[in-house]
């Protein structure tokens, strides 16, 4: 945990024997949403000549990728950012979770949207 930013990480199984870190984004009993951060470093670029100017190794941020793990799965599934696959993800209840979204405004690819939608998916 970094205490700085009051952020969380933590393994998750994304495969079978295969693991990575995940930001925890919200957590209900086992049931988790998270999110896979994506930084690329941009290797350095050197002068070819003296009139052009270097460019230095930088940090890049990439879109994330969020992901749900279920109490009852022990591999972590990524979230579709198409509206229909999206709400295949969640079942049964995927009627309730297309209508709170539709009433609530949200955009499923939003981060702060789809922790409202998870609490409400917790709720049900």
């Amino acid at each position: 945990m970094f205490t700085d930013l009051n952020v969380t990480y933590r393994a998750f199984e994304y495969e079978e024997f295969k693991y990575t870190f995940y930001k925890i984004s919200a957590q209900k009993g086992k049931t988790y949403l998270l999110t896979k951060e994506f930084i690329k470093l941009k290797q350095e670029v050197k002068a070819k000549s003296n009139f052009d100017v270097p460019k230095p190794a930088k940090f890049e941020r990439k879109k994330d990728v969020h992901y749900m793990k279920f109490s009852d799965q022990d591999i972590v599934i990524e979230l579709p950012t198409r509206k229909s696959r999206f709400l295949s993800v969640f079942g049964e209840e995927s009627g309730a979770i297309k209508s709170y979204i539709k009433k609530e405004r949200l955009n499923i690819k939003k981060e702060k949207d789809l922790i409202k939608i998870f609490e409400y998916y917790v709720a049900l």
